[in-house]
C-alpha cells in the first residue's frame, strides 16, 4: 500500500483527520508506505510505524514543513519515483492519492509521473473530499489529469465515506487485485 496525501491549504482541514483514518484502518495491511505532499515530499512511513495515533501525528507533524502550503503533486512523484520507486512500486502495490485535484504544478510532468505509477502499480486510486459537492466535476488542470489517469475516484468527506474506504480497502488488500 502506498499512500500519498495532499496537505496544502485547500486539504488543511481533512489532512489530519484522513492520516489518523489511515493510520488506524491500515494498521494490519503489512507493508505500507505513507508520504505527504505539498510543495514537496515527505516521507511518513516512519511516523506510521508507531503505535498510538496522537503519537504518529505528533511525529508526522514534526516532519511535514510545507503543511499548509501549495500544491506540487507532479514534482512530489518525480521524487518519489527518483528515490523511493525500487522499493514501493511493483505490479502489488494499491497507490491512494488522497487530494483535491487543485495542484499548481506543471500539468505536463503530473501527467509524465502518473503514467509511471500508473505503470509500475496495481490500482491508483483517487481519495477526494470535494465528491461532497453534487455535480463535482474535476475541472481544475490538476484534477483533470488525476482523474484521466486514476481507476476511481471516491469520496472521504464523512464518516460514512470512510467506513465504506475502509471496507473497500480491505477487500482490495485480502483479494491482491
Amino acid at each position: 500500500l502506498l499512500v500519498l496525501v495532499d496537505v496544502s491549504g485547500s486539504m488543511e482541514r481533512y489532512a489530519r483527520l484522513l492520516l489518523a483514518f489511515l493510520h488506524a484502518a491500515t494498521r494490519r495491511a503489512g507493508r505500507r508506505d505513507v508520504f505527504a505532499f505539498g510543495t514537496h515530499l515527505t516521507d511518513l512511513t516512519p511516523a506510521f510505524g508507531l503505535a498510538d495515533t496522537d503519537e504518529m501525528l505528533g511525529a508526522a507533524s514534526t516532519a511535514i514543513d510545507d503543511f499548509a502550503g501549495g500544491t506540487r503533486l507532479g514534482d512530489s512523484l518525480v521524487t518519489l519515483r527518483r528515490l523511493h520507486a525500487r522499493r514501493l512500486t511493483g505490479r502489488r502495490t494499491l497507490v491512494l492519492v488522497i487530494s483535491d485535484g487543485l495542484d499548481t504544478g506543471e500539468t505536463d510532468v503530473l501527467e509524465n509521473e502518473l503514467l509511471w505509477l500508473k505503470r509500475h502499480s496495481r490500482r491508483l486510486l483517487w481519495l477526494n473530499p470535494l465528491l461532497r459537492f453534487e455535480g463535482y466535476a474535476p475541472l481544475a488542470r490538476g484534477a483533470t489529469v488525476l482523474h484521466r489517469h486514476a481507476d476511481a475516484m471516491l469520496a472521504v468527506h464523512n464518516l460514512g465515506a470512510l467506513e465504506e474506504l475502509a471496507g473497500s480497502l480491505a477487500t482490495l488488500m485480502r483479494s491482491g487485485r
